[in-house]
């Protein structure tokens, strides 16, 4: 169902808006579309801009660039990307500064390095508005009568409903606020000037890396150079030795050390001229990310002034490889002593050294450590087949518009909780309902994003996954209260006490060893009301699932 501005708060419409038949849509919505091609109009205010300019190939077309903003956006998703084409100059947007309004109709969304930008078609049409003292002016621009358009009284009563917002919206920005605890919040990628070795990249940031050329693989688009410094990531594809002990013909290493790095532009050309198998590289400007299956892979991509390249070969005697040396002749005496052991025969243990039971079962329970992430062997995430993804992607993701929620696997660990009391994670609704589970988890993963967590009902059930403690009154009966405190001590650790000690978050993170897990969340929206503070990412909420404590 469409909804009439009359009887609407165009702030907080979720669906397309009409106004005197014409349908209007956000930047949210244009970003749900899954169909390549839909026309939409829209109304924003320009968040960001650049000059127009004229292409040098092709049709040689004018274009100009801005960026929409409009009440559906949030400080991570700041709007949506036009890119505007015209034969003529003056058939073009004239923007001249942040704050100005813009509404245009037909134009086509398109789906471009996976993100939504909204093109020009041949027969768009738009108008220009400027803020002043004197209220809403049209723009000065001498638009041509194929692309004016003439808006109603109720698109211009929209224009200003959404410039008000947008007012409100750079107050909130330029005043400093408290930093909660449990909101959720994406720091900058961070760029590493220094090398560093592989086992330190964690997405999403830009790095410098010294390694070395283990196997190439190019294509018509693209070089693929598989790299290696021996030392592991915790993030990298696992690769292991045939069942039967034997290793593979193809040149590789195992273990989680052979990283994939995907070369674009001129770097390219440069690795197909120059670039073979045991060349040792230093490559800057490495982008991290997360493949589709959650697994870490790297992007150098190409630099506007064609003649930088971001990859250096390096001499085999050059000081920089000593550190890849060392860690190369590590991991071959240790293949040499594995083929060894696998060839020589079988020798029966005295029954006297045989481990006994209790020694196998500690031995189990010794907890697994890899690149300085401990994991916890307390905890059983189900649902592995959920593809691994980062934090900052999760809250990257454009709103879910389908009934059916969103899924995501993370590897995290969590920095904090609220209610801040645990007897007071299991509550009543209502006067005189059941008790019931309800508590929030903030977790934080290897890029340092952080993302609250629900856990309620039977899903928070499921991972304290004790029969004998069921929801009840935690504050009377002190017995289930400590019950559940070693629960969720298997779960977190120390965390409890650290946060008696030290209560800022900031203060806690330097001095926090939590273990870290892996846990299934899925994506839902909730209805926003007049009455709420606005949230930071929207309607947007996160429910774990899939997770129990041993």
């Amino acid at each position: 169902m469409d909804i009439d501005l009359n009887t609407n708060d165009v702030t907080n419409i979720d669906r397309p808006l009409i106004l005197k038949g014409v349908r209007y849509h956000t930047a949210r919505q244009c970003w749900g579309f899954e169909k390549t091609g839909s026309v939409v109009n829209v109304i924003g205010v320009v968040n960001s801009f650049k000059a127009p300019k004229k292409s040098q190939k092709g049709t040689k077309d004018w274009s100009v660039s801005f960026v929409l903003w409009d009440p559906s956006c949030t400080e991570a998703f700041f709007g949506l990307h036009m890119l505007i084409f015209s034969k003529e100059l003056n058939e073009l947007p004239a923007i001249e500064s942040v704050g100005q309004i813009v509404a245009v109709q037909s134009i086509s969304l398109q789906n471009f390095q996976g993100r939504v930008q909204a093109l020009s078609k041949s027969y768009f049409r738009f108008a220009i508005f400027n803020m002043s003292a004197n209220g809403l002016q049209p723009s000065t621009q001498d638009i041509p009568p194929a692309r004016k358009l003439v808006c109603t009284k109720e698109e211009l009563q929209y224009v200003e409903t959404i410039h008000d917002a947008w007012l409100k919206s750079r107050e909130a920005i330029s005043v400093s606020r408290e930093t909660t605890y449990l909101s959720a919040r994406v720091p900058s990628p961070p760029t590493h000037f220094n090398p560093v070795p592989i086992s330190e990249i964690h997405p999403p940031g830009y790095y410098k890396i010294i390694c070395q050329v283990i196997r190439t693989w190019y294509t018509v688009k693209n070089f693929t150079a598989f790299v290696s410094d021996y030392s592991d990531n915790e993030l990298i594809y696992e690769l292991l030795p045939k069942e039967d002990g034997t290793h593979s013909k193809s040149k590789t290493i195992y273990g989680r050390k052979l990283l994939r790095v995907t070369l674009w532009d001129q770097n390219d050309m440069y690795c197909r001229k120059f670039v073979k198998e045991g060349d040792y590289l230093l490559l800057s400007n490495v982008k991290a990310k997360l493949d589709p299956r959650g697994n870490l892979e790297c992007l150098i991509q190409g630099d506007r002034n064609i003649e930088k390249i971001h990859v250096q070969k390096l001499r085999p005697d050059d000081d920089l490889l000593l550190n890849l040396k060392r860690r190369r002749l590590e991991y071959f005496r240790a293949e040499k002593d594995i083929i060894k052991r696998s060839r020589a025969p079988e020798k029966k243990e005295p029954v006297g050294k045989r481990l006994s039971s209790t020694d196998v079962s500690s031995q189990k329970d010794k907890p697994a450590s890899s690149n300085g992430i401990q994991m916890n062997t307390n905890v059983i995430s189900q649902h592995t087949e959920i593809p691994r993804t980062t934090i900052a992607q999760v809250l990257h993701s454009p709103e879910c518009v389908n009934i059916t929620p969103k899924k995501f696997r993370l590897l995290a660990r969590v920095v904090d909780f609220w209610p801040r009391k645990l007897c007071d994670f299991c509550v009543r609704r209502c006067p005189g309902e059941e008790y019931v589970w309800m508590f929030v988890l903030l977790m934080q993963d290897v890029s340092q994003a952080t993302l609250p967590v629900i856990f309620y009902g039977d899903d928070a059930a499921a991972l304290l996954n004790l029969s004998t403690l069921q929801p009840q009154n935690l504050r009377r009966n002190r017995k289930a209260l400590t019950t559940m405190k070693e629960r969720m001590f298997l779960l977190w650790g120390n965390l409890e006490e650290m946060i008696q000690e030290k209560d800022s978050l900031e203060c806690r993170l330097k001095h926090l060893n939590n273990p870290w897990f892996e846990l299934c969340v899925y994506e839902y929206t909730c209805e926003q009301t007049n009455e709420g503070n606005a949230k930071e990412f929207g309607n947007k909420r996160w429910r774990g699932f899939g997770l129990r404590i041993k």
